[in-house]
């Protein structure tokens, strides 16, 4: 974003990508905002972690776990959902997958460092989150749509991460309650995929971050 006026996008202008810009309007009068009550000015923080779901309650025990000091600032969950009436979070539900055969690199690659802490997360918080299934990720090699399933293989074996290959008859055999389409090829990773439940996970984390000295405020105002 620019300083100043006018429009500033991020990149030039052109009719088939996507742009973000700031477009300057009519100062106007602002309410002034609610006072919140907090144990400690902010001065005494080194960070204010604004949002206390997945991501925030991540960077809030990451930053307490390295001597920051450290304010955790968001609503915990909706202790009714019939009757809740403020927005939702993304994290309020019981079942993610979590994997780390992929066709992305990187994200195989973040992927398997964050399953690698589970354990750790869970032993030190008391809160159990992961369910350790198994995962598969399954599709053509040959023909119009290969691309996916050419790149999570070239990731599997350039990473070094366990599956095993599966095709034809022994998928069939191995895998029964599934009618995959003929020319179909499964990767399936036996260890370390499965699902998480978010919810336990933000708890965990925040567990964590408040016990190495994080403050918590969780008010809605």
């Amino acid at each position: 974003f620019g300083a100043g006026g006018g429009i500033s996008p991020t990149r030039p202008l052109s009719a088939d990508a996507p742009i973000a810009m700031m477009i300057p309007r009519a100062a106007s009068p602002r309410p002034s905002a609610p006072e919140i009550p907090m144990t400690a000015s902010p001065d005494t923080f080194d960070a204010i972690v604004i949002g206390a779901g997945m991501m925030g309650a991540a960077c809030a025990r990451h930053m307490t776990e390295a001597g920051a000091k450290v304010l955790l600032l968001g609503p915990d969950e909706p202790a009714s959902r019939a009757t809740h009436a403020a927005p939702f979070a993304s994290h309020h539900d019981s079942g993610r997958i979590t994997r780390a055969l992929d066709a992305r690199g990187d994200w195989a690659r973040l992927s398997r460092r964050a399953i690698g802490r589970y354990a750790g997360i869970e032993a030190a918080s008391g809160i159990s989150f992961f369910r350790e299934t198994g995962g598969m990720m399954a599709g053509p090699l040959d023909g119009s749509k290969t691309g996916f399933m050419a790149s999570t293989l070239a990731v599997a074996e350039a990473q070094s991460i366990p599956h095993v290959r599966y095709e034809g008859a022994a998928l069939a055999e191995s895998f029964p309650f599934f009618a995959f389409p003929e020319g179909t090829v499964a990767l399936h990773e036996p260890r370390g995929a499965g699902c998480i439940d978010p919810r336990a996970l933000v708890r965990a984390q925040i567990a964590l971050a408040t016990a190495g000295g994080a403050a918590r405020h969780a008010s809605h105002a």
